[in-house]
Order: C-alpha cells, then structure tokens, then sequence
C-alpha cells in the first residue's frame, strides 16, 4: 500500500443525524428539489419552525380564538418572558462592553442567542396588543 496516501477509513465516516441537521439543514431538507428548499427558507427556519408552536400554524393564530380574559393572561406572561430577555440581553452587553476577548465573544454570542429567542416573544406581544386594541 501506498504510505503517500491517507487512510481512507479514517477520514471518511457518516455524520450522526444531529451532525446533519446543524450543518446542513437535516437530510430531509437536503433531498428537496430547489423550489421545495425555497418554500422551507420562506417559512423562516424550515420545517422545525412550523412544528416549535404548534398553535401558531393554526390560521388565524391562536390568539384570535382567545377571550379578552386569555389574551390579558398570555400577554402578562409574554411580557414577563420577555423582560427577563431584555434583562439577561442588557447583562450580556455589559459583559461584552467590559470583558475581554473570550469574554466578548462568549457574550456576542449570547446576545445574539437571547435576540434569536426575544424576537418572536415581541412579535407575539405586539399581536395580542393589536388583537386587544381592535377589540375596545
């Protein structure tokens, strides 16, 4: 055998399922057709995103089905979800401002985590607002 050559074995190995779906979007998502990949893109996040909130899929949303009364008890624990957010995202961006280079990035990276999760908390808030403002 050739000692020039590496050892194939060793560098080829399949990915486990969860390797696959953080670096190329899941198998699923690989074997659609470029117009198929188009429509999941276009549904921000794929697949995952339509099974993460169920009751969001539904049409109209799930707060259209709700009573004044519910809609005043989601935004409560909306709010309060997403003033820990804003808390924990306020925290990180002086760690950031202050620390140093892990720290910065450590903290960059938990910013960007915390505005990835803050996002769709606020769009909901905004919803149930605007639901309740009709409703006056």
């Amino acid at each position: 055998m050739n000692e020039d050559l590496p050892n194939v074995e060793s560098i080829i190995a399949p990915l486990n399922i969860q390797e696959q779906r953080e670096a190329f979007g899941g198998p699923l998502y690989q074997m659609m057709n470029p117009s198929g990949k188009k429509i999941a893109d276009a549904v921000s996040g794929g697949i995952n995103s339509l099974t993460s909130d169920p009751m969001m899929a539904l049409p109209g949303g799930l707060f259209a089905k709700m009573t004044r009364t519910q809609l005043l008890e989601e935004l409560a624990k909306r709010n309060k979800i997403f003033k820990k957010l804003e808390f924990n995202f306020k925290r990180e961006k002086y760690n950031f401002e202050k620390g140093g280079p892990d720290e910065a990035q450590a903290a960059a990276s938990a910013m960007k985590r915390i505005d990835n999760q803050a996002t769709p908390i606020r769009k909901q808030i905004e919803e149930i607002e605007d639901i309740l403002n009709k409703s006056k």
